[in-house]
Protein backbone atom coordinates (compact mmCIF):
# COMPACT_ATOMS: atom_id res chain seq x y z
CA UNK A 1 0.00 0.00 0.00
CA UNK A 2 1.32 3.57 -1.01
CA UNK A 3 0.46 6.61 0.24
CA UNK A 4 0.31 10.15 -2.29
CA UNK A 5 2.03 12.15 0.45
CA UNK A 6 5.22 13.56 -0.66
CA UNK A 7 7.54 13.55 2.59
CA UNK A 8 11.09 14.94 2.99
CA UNK A 9 14.41 12.81 4.59
CA UNK A 10 17.49 12.13 4.67
CA UNK A 11 19.19 8.88 3.92
CA UNK A 12 20.71 7.90 7.80
CA UNK A 13 21.90 4.62 6.73
CA UNK A 14 23.04 3.20 3.38
CA UNK A 15 24.47 -0.56 2.79
CA UNK A 16 25.06 -0.26 -1.07
CA UNK A 17 26.36 -3.91 -1.30
CA UNK A 18 22.97 -5.48 -0.11
CA UNK A 19 20.91 -3.06 -1.76
CA UNK A 20 18.75 -1.46 0.99
CA UNK A 21 19.02 1.85 3.59
CA UNK A 22 17.22 3.71 5.59
CA UNK A 23 15.28 7.26 5.86
CA UNK A 24 14.66 9.54 8.46
CA UNK A 25 12.44 12.16 9.24
CA UNK A 26 12.66 14.55 12.01
CA UNK A 27 10.16 13.79 15.21
CA UNK A 28 9.42 9.84 13.65
CA UNK A 29 11.12 6.69 12.83
CA UNK A 30 13.95 5.45 10.19
CA UNK A 31 12.12 4.22 7.16
CA UNK A 32 13.64 0.77 5.40
CA UNK A 33 13.79 1.38 1.88
CA UNK A 34 14.73 -0.73 -1.17
CA UNK A 35 17.04 0.02 -3.84
CA UNK A 36 14.29 -0.93 -6.02
CA UNK A 37 12.12 1.22 -4.86
CA UNK A 38 14.03 4.24 -6.00
CA UNK A 39 14.29 6.45 -8.94
CA UNK A 40 16.61 5.09 -11.86
CA UNK A 41 19.91 5.33 -10.90
CA UNK A 42 19.25 7.39 -7.35
CA UNK A 43 20.34 4.75 -4.99
CA UNK A 44 24.19 4.53 -6.53
CA UNK A 45 24.30 8.41 -6.46
CA UNK A 46 23.07 8.29 -2.49
CA UNK A 47 25.41 8.83 0.32
CA UNK A 48 24.58 9.36 4.30
CA UNK A 49 23.23 12.82 4.93
CA UNK A 50 21.91 12.90 0.87
CA UNK A 51 18.15 14.51 0.82
CA UNK A 52 15.55 12.53 -0.54
CA UNK A 53 11.61 12.49 -1.27
CA UNK A 54 9.70 9.84 -0.98
CA UNK A 55 6.11 8.34 -0.42
CA UNK A 56 5.44 6.45 2.85
CA UNK A 57 4.32 2.97 2.33
CA UNK A 58 4.08 -0.13 4.19
CA UNK A 59 4.59 -3.38 2.94
CA UNK A 60 4.48 -6.54 5.23
CA UNK A 61 2.80 -4.95 7.81
CA UNK A 62 5.54 -2.58 8.24
CA UNK A 63 6.08 1.31 7.50
CA UNK A 64 8.73 2.03 4.83
CA UNK A 65 9.65 4.47 2.23
CA UNK A 66 8.94 4.08 -1.57
CA UNK A 67 9.33 5.86 -5.16
CA UNK A 68 12.99 7.52 -3.23
CA UNK A 69 14.00 10.21 -5.36
CA UNK A 70 17.41 11.82 -4.44
CA UNK A 71 17.04 15.53 -4.36
CA UNK A 72 19.42 18.16 -5.76
CA UNK A 73 21.66 19.40 -3.55
CA UNK A 74 21.99 23.18 -2.34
Amino acid sequence: MENNEVTIGTVKALFVTRGFGFVGVEHESDLFFHATSCASGDFELMNIGSQVSFHPGNRAGRPVAVGVKLLPSV
